[in-house]
């Protein structure tokens, strides 16, 4: 089975050339294009609109707790429909939950392939889409674009649609504290290089309020996780530094844990190809440490959260107090979360278009079955997405009259009070959505 199990990422320019007609007048180039560049079709000087960082999610069913923590970052969505393939599919379903329980407000569906079905029953499952979206979600209003994105048919439009209906997002910047939610991790250093070419450990991810610079000492949170000895001691922090404990950066053993801080500074910013000497919030970006390369390969890192520490020549100040945008970041161990139930479960059941006429090009019809959602049980396993971290979690205890749950964690997270937080549950070995709630 060939499937793309990792996050994918992308950053893109947006042009408009003021003298060729609309939507026509739209181009998209990578991160790299000159601002000052000319029009492809009459050589005029084009216009810079906006500046978009694309996180491609993995569509196959086994893969849904990547997507809900790619979806932490995002602040609208692309949803890809292949025209000649029926519509909904199961995953499908369960991705459109996932971006509504993950609070994203702006979709436009991509109706891809047009060109490999004929026109009707291209404009059949068009109308499909678009009932299935007024009963079934919240995004009603949603723009259905037809694309053959091989042949480049429409791609104009879609460029239209991102540059005037999807919103800038409006994030603090100054007088907040500055954190950053770790999407990727990476060892850079080319294999059998000498020691004094090692480069340190790289992390990527989007930066959720403020900014950072070369030279910001961070760190990261939860760090290192140690677990407590034999005889019922933790590690002290001068031994877990030094070496002498066994530390782990997720999956602990059972036991009681220490976790210890990595402290760092910032050695460069780029985004792809182009280096930064400030990245500010929103949009992705790759900061390189000075941490140790293999504390960072293969996504070591993921599900940690970066916080500014001190900036270079400054006192330390983790926070600004009197915002709620202040708010401390705590590492839990134990959550208690207010939560809610979907009434039935999507993604492992039955779901169809029929069209209510034997011609096929009429109105269609959906036809659903239910599979609800049981309440949670003390001592289920469960697995609670928080930012861009997936982690397992054991319920403890629950009051359902209240909507609240006690979990305890198969490792250490970092967040902050009321953070949003997605519930799902193994269902045939796999991770199905079930819920959504916040930190209390």
């Amino acid at each position: 089975m060939n499937i793309t199990i990792h996050l994918g990422y992308a950053n893109a320019k947006v042009y408009q050339c003021p003298q060729c007609p609309a939507p026509t007048c739209f181009y998209s180039f990578s991160s790299a294009q000159p601002d000052a560049t000319p029009c492809p079709e009459c050589g005029s000087p084009m216009q810079l609109l906006r500046h978009f960082s694309f996180v491609d999610c993995p569509g196959h069913e086994v893969l849904m707790a990547t997507m809900l923590n790619g979806a932490a970052i995002m602040d609208a969505a692309l949803l890809l429909i292949a025209a000649n393939e029926p519509f909904p599919q199961p995953q499908t379903r369960e991705h459109l939950v996932g971006a509504e329980v993950c609070g994203i407000a702006d979709l436009i569906v991509i109706q891809n392939k047009v060109d490999l079905v004929k026109m009707e029953r291209a404009a059949a499952q068009a109308e499909v889409i678009r009932g299935y979206l007024n009963t079934y979600t919240t995004y009603k209003d949603s723009a259905i674009i037809p694309m053959a994105a091989q042949r480049g048919l429409n791609v104009p439009f879609l460029l239209h649609y991102l540059v005037h209906f999807v919103p800038v997002p409006r994030r603090p910047i100054t007088g907040v504290a500055s954190y950053l939610h770790v999407l990727r991790s990476f060892d850079v250093s080319r294999p059998g290089g000498q020691p004094e070419d090692i480069k340190g450990g790289v992390v990527g991810g989007s930066i959720a309020q403020g900014y950072l610079q070369p030279g910001d000492e961070v760190e990261l949170l939860p760090g290192l996780l140690c677990v407590a000895r034999r005889d019922g001691t933790l590690p002290t922090a001068a031994e877990v530094a030094g070496g002498a404990a066994p530390t782990y950066l997720f999956a602990p053993p059972p036991g009681e844990l220490r976790y210890t801080p990595l402290r760092t500074k910032v050695v460069s910013l780029r985004s792809e190809a182009n280096e930064l000497s400030l990245a500010v919030c929103g949009g992705l970006v790759a900061v390189r440490t000075q941490l140790d390369p293999s504390l960072s390969r293969q996504d070591r890192l993921r599900g940690q959260v970066m916080r500014l520490v001190r900036r270079q020549g400054a006192a330390p100040r983790l926070t600004d107090p009197g915002s709620a945008l202040n708010a401390p970041l705590t590492v839990y161990q134990e959550v208690d979360i207010q939560y809610f139930l979907l009434k039935e479960m999507v993604g492992s059941k039955q779901v169809e278009a029929r069209p209510a006429h034997a011609d096929g090009n009429t109105r269609a019809q959906l036809v659903v079955s239910a599979n609800p959602v049981r309440a949670l049980r003390q001592g289920e396993q469960l697995v609670l997405c928080v930012g861009t971290l997936s982690v397992a979690a054991t319920v403890l205890r629950t009051a359902r009259q209240v909507g609240r749950a006690v979990l305890h964690l198969g490792s250490p997270l970092c967040a902050r009070v009321a953070t949003r937080c997605v519930i799902g549950r193994y269902v045939d070995r796999q991770v199905r959505l079930i819920g959504v709630g916040s930190l209390v």
